[in-house]
């Protein structure tokens, strides 16, 4: 069994005792369509994607929480994501947090995709935990002090919060 834990670092010593561990730290502000994505894909709305992927009662239970969900489409596979509505810097400036994806290269991948569709619709920013693969992305770090902990064997991948306090509360 997993447990996910999104609390600051003044748990830290509470975190520690229960069996808890830092699986992440801190939130990086990209500006995907800056990203470089010579892939040409189509992007599908929730209306638009197949009945049949795995992940369709995720995005429609995410879509009613008000979230944002785009299917990217690339030669018949079909890649799915949710993207929460928040604010950064002291709530001056609109965003969305990366929810759920099913790999975080995939986040990658399309970067550039997903950055032109949001721009388009007045979003030039998301927001994605911290990994290693950010570097081939196009931003800044943000959130430093941000720590996820988790326990058990199964940690939560990156690029998946679905069901989580972002989804539901907006925090």
């Amino acid at each position: 069994m997993t447990s996910e834990h999104l609390a600051g670092a003044k748990h830290l010593g509470h975190d520690r005792s229960a069996g808890f561990r830092c699986i992440r730290q801190g939130w990086f502000l990209s500006f995907p369509v800056l990203s470089r994505s010579a892939e040409r894909v189509r992007i599908l709305p929730l209306a638009a994607a197949p009945r049949e992927l795995a992940e369709r009662t995720l995005l429609e239970e995410h879509a009613a929480l008000g979230c944002k969900v785009i299917v990217v489409e690339k030669a018949g596979e079909h890649f799915p994501f949710v993207f929460a509505p928040h604010q950064i810097l002291r709530r001056s400036m609109s965003t969305l947090i990366l929810t759920y994806c099913r790999d975080f290269a995939d986040y990658v991948r399309f970067a550039g995709a997903i950055g032109r569709y949001f721009l388009m619709r007045g979003i030039p920013s998301i927001v994605v935990d911290s990994d290693p693969r950010v570097r081939e992305l196009t931003g800044m770090p943000i959130e430093r002090a941000r720590r996820y902990y988790a326990r058990g064997t199964h940690p939560p991948r990156n690029g998946d919060i679905a069901y989580t306090e972002f989804a539901f509360l907006g925090t």
